[in-house]
């Protein structure tokens, strides 16, 4: 049973999302589709704007990957990718002549435990591009985050962006900064830091043991908890929770538990960014890389 976002991705938490092509078809291949998803991704973001954080992008030829973080619960993101998606299908659908979805499913969502592993994770977004031999250094493909933070590049897409905090420490002026993530980023590289695959798109938590743990264990019982398992209430065993009082509190104690151990509000950001992320100095600009 796939829970709800609601469920799986909790308020105010660091994530990673990720949607794949139907059959793997390589709806993404030329660099004309690749900026028509950007900007229709883009465009619908003011839907989400102060309740979604962007930190890092890459559109592939078959899936597309992005680091971002919730200020808020996950409705107004759930709302931004529905209306960017949605817009998306019709144009690719009308271009191809063809009917029906385009994602494999809804997309995939990661919980991240804390910047350490945002860090890890923004890195392993920069070489995808490479791992799947569209380039030969992640300076050379156009279509991700990684100039934005390595070059100070701002175009339509990457102005969305808000460095995290771990990335403003990197030095006191934007050509420091750039030139660390540059070292940094080619370091996590050849010293093997970067997540595998199941770390970070296969499971559903990337952190540490203690962390990931503590997620699974949330998930099994909110999952027996809303598909009505009398092994969600032992003391009660032969009852159906699912038509009792006792399954809609447990259920929302554990929500109020995993929701209080959440990083808190823009717990990746650096100090003074939250009105640039559209808190209560929502025009003021984020810092630049």
């Amino acid at each position: 049973m796939r829970l709800s976002r609601w469920y799986s991705l909790p308020a105010q938490s660091i994530f990673h999302l990720m949607w794949r092509a139907i059959n793997g078809e390589m709806f993404l291949k030329e660099d004309g589709v690749k900026r028509v998803y950007l900007d229709r991704f883009f465009k619908f973001f003011g839907r989400a704007r102060g309740a979604v954080v962007v930190y890092a992008f890459v559109a592939m030829s078959n899936h597309f990957h992005l680091a971002a973080e919730l200020l808020k619960d996950c409705r107004p993101l759930s709302r931004w990718i529905r209306s960017a998606h949605s817009s998306f299908g019709l144009w690719l659908n009308k271009l191809l002549k063809r009917r029906g979805p385009v994602a494999q499913d809804r997309p995939k969502t990661v919980v991240v435990e804390d910047g350490e592993h945002l860090k890890r994770l923004m890195f392993y977004i920069d070489w995808n591009p490479v791992r799947a031999g569209m380039c030969n250094h992640p300076s050379e493909y156009q279509f991700s985050s990684y100039r934005f933070y390595a070059f100070g590049e701002v175009n339509a897409w990457t102005k969305h962006i808000t460095p995290p905090k771990w990335y403003l420490a990197l030095g006191s002026t934007p050509e420091e900064r750039q030139r660390r993530y540059r070292e940094e980023c080619d370091r996590y590289d050849q010293e093997k830091r970067l997540p595998e695959k199941e770390e970070a798109d296969r499971n559903h938590a990337m952190g540490s043991p203690r962390f990931v743990a503590r997620r699974t264990l949330f998930l099994r019982q909110a999952s027996l908890i809303l598909a009505g398992s009398p092994r969600a209430f032992p003391q009660r065993a032969g009852v159906d929770p699912s038509r009792s009082e006792m399954s809609r509190s447990k259920l929302n104690e554990l929500l109020n538990i995993e929701f209080s151990l959440a990083a808190g509000p823009g717990a990746g950001l650096g100090a003074g960014q939250m009105g640039a992320c559209g808190g209560a100095a929502e025009s003021q600009a984020p810092p630049m890389p």
